[in-house]
């Protein structure tokens, strides 16, 4: 019942501001909006349901940590690829 609630108070907040959005027909905009609205619906129903909260920490973490090791070791002239 939460999680209806919850879907349905997002949806109508994403059909409110786009309804404004399109009228000024600012596409982009739009698209960052669904964006920021389906992200905030995600991590609102994660922690609903206590699945996995991927924020932009965590992608920091997954994708850009090992990236930056990788660059250090190679700059230093380690080995690593």
């Amino acid at each position: 019942m939460i999680a209806s609630l919850i879907i349905l108070g997002y949806a109508l907040l994403l059909y409110w501001g786009l309804r404004e959005i399109w009228k000024q027909r600012r596409i982009s905009e739009a698209i960052c909006y669904i964006l920021l609205v389906g992200w905030c619906a995600y991590l609102s129903l994660a922690k609903l349901f206590h699945g996995p909260l991927i924020t932009l920490v965590s992608l920091h973490r997954i994708l850009l940590t090992p990236l930056g090791i990788w660059l250090k070791q190679w700059m230093e002239g380690g080995a690593g690829g």
